[in-house]
């Protein structure tokens, strides 16, 4: 699934110039954001934009899946890693 480019709602505080990257995963699925551990589950992360995409790993028992999405300023990037019965 592609990742989802929205606009982001009103309590979603984030620094000047940052997105928020929301990643929707497993409630045991171990996430990380370019290697770093980010929590288990669903997050929600304020990020920079960078050159280049975000790479996002979700990590359950001997299954890793590795997804990339781009942050924009402003926004809200949306990415799916668990099929919606794992939710």
């Amino acid at each position: 699934m592609l990742p989802e480019d929205l606009p982001l709602a009103t309590g979603h505080k984030v620094p000047e110039g940052h997105g928020m990257l929301e990643v929707i995963a497993g409630s045991g699925d171990t996430l990380f954001v370019d290697g770093r551990k980010v929590g288990t589950g669903s997050v929600k992360l304020p990020l920079a934009p960078k050159d280049g995409a975000y790479e996002i790993r979700a990590k359950l028992r001997d299954e890793e899946r590795v997804r990339f999405a781009l942050v924009k300023a402003g926004r809200l990037t949306r990415l799916r890693i668990a099929p919606p019965w794992r939710r």
